[in-house]
């Protein structure tokens, strides 16, 4: 797998940051810690214009998910994998704060990009010289000039697909997107007529109305529910019923993941033209909202067994001890099959492989302060979990207070 590394500094909440992304990364931590801000740098990094037109990052992509404003004078901003490094970093120039830039790491991917800004640059000029035709009426010659004009674009478009075939595709799940059912129908509109909603949710609801519309029909036998478009309504086990904008607020908050991710996975197996974005990578903000303990179990493998396939990756914000136990168990069922390879039919009855992970493949950070802290236990092969256990403890020796004083002599 790829080797991946975000490094932040003094940006917004983080102060100093340094992560390794791997097949699943988890960023754990109060709210306001910084959780959101570094999942949303992983999906903007991970976009194409991060690669062909890195200045677009500032000038749009930031934008795109609400954080431009985080950007401080001394922002420090690197993204490397084993292909090219992103740059965001401070300038002296007055009229220019930060700029943007890459460096590429091997000759395919320099060719890649050099090929992409001589087509850029030439589109350009092609561009401009056919609206001087048609400002001149030499209407034959602005005719040849778009046919020129389309041949570029047929040469970006592949030089696209090149890139798709050799980096991952971010998918973004915010944690918005609880109310995307309640206004079902509406979203593509709401994109089009320029909403005041952060373009990032926009862009998951039209991904949520195609999956609701190209799935007319999805079961999720795991989640005893099913989803029928034509009528819009979700059923349960046991017969009950209910019109999708109606549905409690766990389902609302579960639905959006489970059809996207469906859709996605559906398409990459059966879709040519999925077939050139193999490789994803995707981020889900706070996967337990309003999701009972053992259904927040349950959709983390869902996660696991749809989200992990070939090169693809996982990146989670959590508070949940719950999301946190559930990957640990993972592990665990991981080492002890390495270990012990004759205990591998017990495992299996307790924990099926196809949720097994290899504890290299994980990394989960803690973010407080303005910082991450790596909180894995290299001894123990396993999430170290004492950060969120310091606070089950604080809370058990409140108890403990309260019932000595109850029952003091």
């Amino acid at each position: 797998m790829s080797t991946e590394k975000l490094i932040v500094r003094n940006f917004g909440p983080i102060k100093e940051a340094e992560i390794d992304l791997k097949k699943v990364t988890i960023f754990i931590g109060e709210q306001a810690g910084g959780k959101s801000t570094l999942a949303k740098l992983v999906a903007l990094v991970k976009e194409n214009d991060c690669f062909f037109q890195p200045s677009r990052i500032l000038s749009q992509g930031l934008d795109q998910y609400s954080i431009k404003t985080f950007l401080q004078k001394n922002t420090y901003i690197e993204y490397s994998n084993d292909d090219f490094s992103f740059f965001i970093k401070p300038t002296h120039n007055q009229e220019i704060t930060h700029t943007a830039f890459i460096q590429t790491k091997n000759s395919y991917f320099d060719n890649l990009y050099k090929d992409f800004k001589k087509l850029e640059s030439d589109l350009s000029l092609i561009i401009d010289k056919k609206s001087s035709a048609v400002k001149n009426q030499k209407y034959d010659e602005a005719k040849a000039l778009k046919e020129k004009e389309y041949e570029y674009l047929r040469e970006i478009s592949l030089i696209n697909e090149d890139l798709n075939d050799n980096t991952s595709t971010p998918l973004y799940y915010p944690a918005e997107r609880h109310f995307l059912s309640s206004i079902a129908g509406s979203l593509i509109n709401m994109n089009k007529n320029d909403i005041p909603l952060p373009k990032s949710i926009l862009n998951f609801g039209s991904l949520y109305e195609q999956a609701l519309s190209y799935l007319s029909t999805a079961d999720f036998e795991r989640f005893d529910l099913s989803y029928n478009h034509n009528d819009r309504v979700i059923s349960y086990k046991g017969g009950k019923s209910t019109k999708i904008q109606y549905s409690s607020s766990g389902i609302q908050s579960i639905l959006p993941i489970l059809m996207v991710t469906s859709h996605i996975v559906i398409e990459n197996q059966q879709n040519d033209t999925f077939r050139k974005h193999k490789l994803f990578s995707f981020i889900v903000e706070e996967p337990e909202l309003n999701l009972y303990p053992t259904t927040q179990k349950k959709l983390v493998e869902y996660l696991l067994l749809n989200c992990c396939m070939g090169r693809s990756s996982l990146i989670i914000t959590t508070h949940s001890p719950y999301i946190l136990s559930t990957f640990d168990n993972c592990i665990q069922a991981g080492n002890a099959v390495k270990t012990r390879p004759e205990l591998k039919e017990k495992v299996e009855a307790i924990l099926p492989s196809k949720y097994h992970l290899d504890y290299d493949d994980v990394a989960v950070y803690y973010v407080a302060g303005g910082t991450v802290k790596l909180i894995m236990n290299e001894e123990y092969k396993g999430i170290d979990t004492n950060a969120i256990d310091d606070v089950s403890e604080n809370l058990g020796s409140v108890f403990d207070e309260l019932l000595a004083l109850q029952y003091q002599d």
